[in-house]
């Protein structure tokens, strides 16, 4: 260096908005690394950078900072990383050489292989420009694009019994339906199969189950889809956020779980307990039967929901430094469904599952019923009947069927079907 030059150039500091960018990049580097390892839960997801980190941000919270963000840019409650501002989607249309043109819809569905010659894409949903040769990205829970169907197997092995198959619902492309598809077609077939448990322990459970009895009732003639959208408009209207009315964005199952299972015969209180001092270091109650399993052994499903309600913990008592001890209690013997959702890949998915009040000495078992997957920003699901008999069922390709796959013994892999991996798993008492 041949001459003196600033050193405010190299050592002046950030500015506010450069402090934002690298703050938001840390966050992408954070989902990124999270998408990798299968533990991004399916409510973080959007199709743009500030839509992604908003739901990123709802889920951690504001103050969350990722492990690898460096000292000097991380964020506190001092001085904070806001919430980002809710961002609306601009429309898409075609633009070529004659700007002035009316754009003109794209049809991927059509069987007339019409060549493109724009020299650029407007994506309908988000406004983005796209690169000559890649695709456009999608909605939360929609797979744009030509529907890839799926080829149904011969059905000369189904038992004669389950010969016609569960009854799916029919995905609806205006509002991306999809989450209350997968789940309702697998509540539908519970309904079906065994009409006096339903009645004994779900038709009273809330609203939303009276609504599912009175319309799959044989007596009202209402159709699956009649029934979802009576659901959907409530909750829409009262958090039209997580549950939205339309083909922009897609619903957050997790919220969806939390509200249409939610009752008081679900409730459950949580204890971290010192055995030692016998302190009860703290007490939280929720009244739906949803746990997440986020551990990152490679056990089981089975296994690691035991440990989610009653096992020791790493935290320690404040006060004897005793390790603290959780302990689950229902307000019934047991809940009448469980729900998981394994955010860890390895977990290998079990068809059974033991419930255990750490009040009582009676176990409950369960089996898995039904499996909803996530990918592609589209949900799809499984359904195993009373015979053990696997279905795949899927609104966009199947629509109103079920696709038959084998006996669960058969099903090489249940936790991931068609590229898509599970994300809730539906257990009921056998």
């Amino acid at each position: 260096m041949l001459q003196g030059f600033d050193p405010k150039k190299i050592q002046g500091g950030l500015t506010g908005f450069l402090r934002q960018e690298f703050r938001e990049l840390e966050i992408l580097d954070d989902i990124t690394r999270l998408c990798y390892l299968g533990e991004l839960p399916p409510s973080v997801s959007a199709v743009t950078r500030t839509a992604l980190i908003r739901s990123y941000q709802l889920w951690k919270g504001t103050e969350h900072v990722p492990k690898t963000v460096h000292p000097s840019i991380e964020w506190s409650k001092h001085n904070p990383m806001n919430f980002m501002d809710k961002s609306e989607d601009a429309l898409w249309q075609l633009v070529g050489k004659k700007s002035n043109k009316a754009a003109q819809p794209l049809d991927r569905s059509s069987d007339n292989p019409r060549k493109y010659k724009l020299a650029v894409m407007l994506n309908q949903e988000t406004g983005y420009i796209c690169a000559k040769g890649t695709k456009p990205l999608n909605t939360l829970s929609d797979d744009r694009g030509k529907a890839r169907l799926i080829k149904k197997r011969k059905l000369d092995d189904v038992p004669q019994s389950s010969q016609s198959g569960p009854a799916g619902l029919t995905w609806e492309k205006t509002t991306l339906s999809c989450a209350y598809d997968s789940i309702l077609t697998i509540l539908h077939h519970i309904f079906v199969d065994n009409r006096e448990r339903w009645d004994e322990s779900f038709s009273r459970l809330n609203n939303f189950f009276s609504v599912m009895t009175q319309g799959w009732d044989n007596s009202e003639q209402c159709s699956l889809e009649d029934v979802r959208n009576r659901i959907r408009l409530p909750l829409s209207q009262g958090d039209p956020e997580s549950f939205p009315y339309d083909n922009k964005q897609g619903t957050d199952i997790y919220a969806l779980v939390r509200e249409v299972f939610s009752g008081s015969g679900c409730e459950s209180t949580v204890q971290e307990i010192c055995e030692m001092c016998e302190t009860v270091c703290s007490e939280s109650s929720v009244t739906y039967p949803f746990w997440h399993l986020d551990s990152n052994s490679a056990g089981t499903v089975s296994k690691e929901f035991q440990k989610s309600l009653n096992g020791q913990l790493t935290r320690r008592c404040a006060y004897c430094r005793t390790k603290l001890v959780k302990s689950t209690r229902f307000s019934n013997d047991s809940p009448p469904v469980v729900i998981l959702s394994p955010l860890n890949a390895k977990l290998k998915i079990t068809q059974k599952i033991v419930v255990q009040s750490s009040t009582e000495d009676v176990k409950s078992s369960y089996r898995l019923r039904g499996v909803v997957y996530h990918g592609s920003y589209h949900f799809t699901a499984r359904i195993i009947d009373s015979n053990n008999c696997v279905w795949y069922h899927d609104g966009m390709t199947t629509g109103k069927d079920c696709v038959y796959e084998g006996k669960w013994k058969d099903i090489g892999d249940i936790g991931s079907v068609n590229d898509r991996r599970a994300t809730l798993l539906i257990y009921v008492p056998n």
